[in-house]
């Protein structure tokens, strides 16, 4: 799971850290970085994972406009049950070459350096108190290019934790009810959740019961879930039950609301159940509080033990149900800079007359 962040020079993170626990909700108005914080994730993992270079990741673009430095700076903490990995990294705009890399790059198992590197030059530790010497490619993260023999266990377990880091914004308009093979990856507006489904059935076939038992409360005409096949191709299917007679959808002929509801839930069973971590950049769009309160009473349950979720949220019922115990609240000070601040409407000394949703409504 993540721990922690720094953030500086990024956007409007100047200075910037934030924690995490197994629940947060990102709670503040539109424009104060609740966004740019998943965005931010998005792009990290996309550069430590090598799918990105760095100037992809980290394009002049997202220097903070008000700053001079041309180095960013990311710390970013993640564990599992038995360590915790420190991971640091300065990118660096050189304005006169157009060069963007990776100036700095350290990565830390329980604040032992494992890697240190400058410049794509340094050492990796393995163990023993040996050394060994590494070139990289410093366009490209380390993480990525070390092999996984190259002596030092974590890094493969650090990996590990990386890839086990989910950011979505499922978008129902843009999900495809084909499934070109069995994928377990998410993309990030969940395009290829039917990929996504036949690689979860494929993998752990047994929580697709727990998936429906969750739609039927939701939806009692819900009968089950498949992959369907025509022309040899597959598809994504959902089968209601009216009037004693079950009839098959093709996932594109349902609604908007029902494919989020779907998706909600099979990221919650399929990734986090798993002890995986999901970011959600609202995923109460196209839902009615009926749907959304179920949903949040059995993420809450699932996450007492497995998974960590994290979601941007201006949705009413989410917010009521989830900040007093789990809200993160985002602000913009004059200077431009995102900034946590504590609750703003909490009161411990009177009664509570308006729900969270109706103070933030009226300002």
């Amino acid at each position: 799971m993540i721990r922690s962040i720094y953030v500086n020079n990024y956007k409007s993170f100047v200075n910037f850290k934030i924690y995490f626990d197994q629940v947060g909700v990102l709670i503040g108005k539109n424009g104060s970085g609740k966004s740019n914080l998943l965005t931010l994730l998005l792009s990290l993992m996309s550069f430590m994972r090598g799918q990105c270079d760095a100037r992809t990741s980290f394009p002049d673009t997202t220097l903070t406009k008000w700053m001079k430095s041309d180095i960013q700076t990311f710390e970013l903490e993640v564990s599992d049950e038995k360590d915790t990995y420190q991971y640091q990294l300065e990118i660096s705009h050189n304005k006169n070459t157009g060069l963007i890399y990776a100036h700095k790059e350290t990565i830390k198992k329980d604040e032992t350096v494992i890697v240190e590197l400058k410049d794509g030059e340094g050492t990796i530790n393995i163990g023993d108190s040996k050394k060994k010497d590494i070139l990289t490619d410093n366009k490209y993260s380390a993480l990525n290019l070390i092999p996984d023999n190259a002596g030092n266990h974590s890094i493969q377990a650090l990996k590990k934790l990386i890839n086990e880091i989910i950011i979505c914004s499922p978008n129902p308009k843009r999900m495809d009810e084909l499934a070109a093979n069995d994928i377990y990856f998410p993309e990030y507006e969940l395009q290829n959740i039917a990929s996504v489904y036949l690689g979860i059935t494929q993998i752990r076939p047994e929580i697709i019961s727990d998936l429906w038992n969750a739609m039927k409360e939701s939806n009692p005409a819900f009968v089950r879930s498949g992959i369907g096949f025509v022309n040899y191709s597959k598809y994504l299917a959902l089968t209601y039950k009216y009037s004693d007679q079950e009839l098959e959808h093709h996932f594109l002929e349902i609604s908007d609301g029902e494919k989020m509801l779907f998706s909600l839930y099979l990221l919650l069973y399929g990734y986090i159940l798993q002890g995986m971590t999901v970011l959600l950049d609202e995923p109460d769009n196209f839902l009615s509080l009926r749907e959304i309160q179920p949903w949040c009473m059995e993420l809450e349950q699932v996450l007492e033990t497995k998974g960590q979720c994290i979601m941007v949220s201006h949705h009413p019922e989410v917010i009521d149900y989830y900040a007093d115990n789990y809200g993160i609240w985002f602000s913009r000070i004059t200077s431009g800079e995102t900034v946590l601040e504590e609750n703003p409407y909490y009161r411990d000394d009177e009664e509570k007359l308006l729900r969270y949703s109706e103070l933030i409504a009226r300002g």
